[in-house]
């Protein structure tokens, strides 16, 4: 009887003692993964923002002349790979607002309407 107390006691500190030892190991892989899918998503939403503002950038820039019809095309190409959410058409008619001669204060509320859908994206 009194083997059989040691053997079990003897047991149950090699289980102890090889799940003291796993547990860190496995609470640092936890961690290291959540920390990995943390970093993955604010660099999303980063890059995100930063195509979203030189958008923005861009496009003032066409209403004032001073960047050119293929830097916007450009710039909405971006937008259009990082934001599930763009209409193409929307967003084209930026430039043909701009032919048209429209005040600059529709292109302008116009934009903030497209930015605000864009946002809802990156949140």
């Amino acid at each position: 009887m009194n083997i059989d107390l040691n053997v079990t006691l003897a047991i149950i500190t090699i289980v102890i003692s090889v799940i003291a030892f796993i547990s860190p190991i496995a609470v640092a892989i936890i961690n290291n993964k959540h920390s990995y899918k943390i970093k993955k998503l604010e660099l999303l939403v980063n890059t995100k923002k930063k195509i979203l503002c030189d958008f923005v950038s861009i496009t003032m820039s066409l209403i004032e002349d001073s960047v050119s019809v293929n830097s916007f095309y450009s710039s909405l190409n971006e937008v259009l790979i990082y934001f599930e959410n763009a209409d193409y058409n929307k967003l084209n008619k930026i430039p043909k607002m701009i032919e048209n001669k429209q005040s600059i204060n529709e292109i302008n509320d116009y934009l903030n309407g497209i930015i605000i859908e864009l946002l809802d994206n990156t949140k």
